[in-house]
C-alpha cells in the first residue's frame, strides 16, 4: 500500500506568487434537468434555472464550511478560491510543505479528504433534488433566495407570484 508523502500535496499558485498547499475542487458532474424535470414535473428552463441556484447555493455553502473546516484544524489560516474557475481551494498561513513533518502531513492529508467527502456530499443527487425542493426552485418565477422573511413568517416569492397570476393581476415572470 502506498503511502501519503509531501509529494502528494498538490500546490497552486498565481500572479507569480510561490505555491501554496491546495486541493482541486473542481466540480465535473452534478445532478441533470431531466433529473429535476422527472422529479418535479416542470419545464426544462425551469429545470435549468433550479439547477443553477441549486449549484450557486451548494456552492457558497461549501465555501462556508471548508473556511470552518480549515480553521478548526489549522487556525489562523486563510482559505481561497483560485484559478480562471475557482476551480482550485488554496491555504494561505502554512509553513513550506517541505518543513512539513509526519502531524502536518496528516493533518493536510484529513482536510483534503474532509475537503473531497464535502464535495461529493454536496453533488449528491438526492442532496440537490431536496435542496430544489426545500427552496421550491422548481416552480415557475422563483428566484435564488426564494423566501422572504414577513411579520407573519416566511412568505414563498414563486408562489406568491402564482397566486397574482391566478388573481389576474397579470404578472410576467422574466428571466
Amino acid at each position: 500500500m502506498r503511502t501519503y508523502s509531501k509529494n502528494d500535496v498538490q500546490l497552486h499558485c498565481e500572479h507569480m506568487q510561490s505555491g501554496h498547499p491546495a486541493v482541486n475542487v473542481k466540480v465535473y458532474r452534478t445532478p441533470t434537468t431531466d433529473d429535476v424535470v422527472e422529479r418535479f414535473k416542470c419545464s426544462e428552463a425551469q429545470a435549468q434555472r433550479a439547477c443553477e441556484y441549486c449549484f450557486n447555493s451548494m456552492q457558497q455553502i461549501f465555501w462556508e464550511e471548508i473556511e470552518s473546516m480549515a480553521q478548526e484544524i489549522f487556525p489562523h489560516v486563510k482559505v481561497y478560491s483560485e484559478g480562471r474557475s475557482g476551480g482550485w481551494l488554496v491555504v494561505h498561513g502554512l509553513p513550506e510543505v517541505e518543513t512539513w513533518d509526519a502531524v502536518m502531513l496528516g493533518k493536510w492529508r484529513k482536510f483534503e479528504n474532509m475537503v473531497k467527502v464535502t464535495i461529493k456530499g454536496n453533488c449528491d443527487k438526492t442532496a440537490w433534488l431536496d435542496s430544489i425542493e426545500a427552496n421550491k426552485w422548481h416552480q415557475e418565477g422563483a428566484e435564488l433566495y426564494n423566501f422572504y422573511d414577513a411579520k407573519n413568517g416566511h412568505v414563498c416569492l414563486s408562489e406568491m407570484k402564482q397566486e397574482a397570476v391566478k388573481a389576474g393581476f397579470g404578472l410576467v415572470v422574466r428571466r
